[in-house]
């Protein structure tokens, strides 16, 4: 029994010995080519992916900007349209209107002139079709924005039956209000 033992503890002061680690394999020359060709191809896959992301952000973002300052110029031009072309028949219709489209300080100026407005319209049969020339907007973010819109118009009245051409300019500050742009400001400008 003496014997066994004796092995058992031998073996056991074997197995407790540390073992050498093994050596390192090196990477043949073939395996080397093969990591580089990845790390390589994993590099430009993630440049490409950026490159395409930053396009993406870059045109969708322009293309939200056209679509704002479309509904911008758009508002504006409505709203010198509904000021601007008047008849005795329909300057409530016009009011109606450019009140709708206002908000603001210029909502509460032109609220407070609309009755002296009509009655001036209507005792001076005063008659006007606009149209807009041109249009631009001078600056613009995502809530205001200010826009310049130049119109003509035929003026006729009790003092001008023949009529006369009229030319304006007019200075908008404009405000986006849920969703919709409205005037909250108004200049005729020279």
């Amino acid at each position: 029994m003496t014997e066994t033992s004796e092995l058992t503890e031998k073996d056991t002061e074997a197995e407790e010995k540390p073992r050498p680690s093994p050596v390192p394999r090196k990477w043949s020359v073939r395996h080397k080519r093969g990591l580089a060709a990845t790390v390589v191809v994993s590099l430009v896959v993630v440049v490409l992916l950026v490159v395409a992301g930053g396009a993406l952000w870059y045109v969708r973002g322009t293309h939200d900007h056209q679509a704002r300052d479309a509904a911008i110029t758009v508002a504006a031009r409505e709203e010198v349209l509904a000021l601007l072309s008047l008849s005795p028949e329909g300057v409530q219709g016009s009011l109606d209107r450019v009140l709708s489209g206002s908000t603001g300080g210029w909502r509460q100026q032109f609220a407070q002139q609309a009755d002296q407005f009509t009655q001036v319209v209507r005792d001076g049969q005063v008659r006007a079709q606009a149209t807009i020339s041109a249009s631009g907007i001078q600056n613009a973010d995502d809530n205001r924005a200010t826009v310049l819109v130049s119109a003509n118009a035929v003026v006729t009245n009790t003092d001008s039956p023949q009529g006369y051409p009229a030319v304006y300019r007019v200075l908008l500050g404009m405000e986006q209000q849920d969703g919709k742009w409205l005037v909250s400001d108004l200049q005729f400008v020279a």
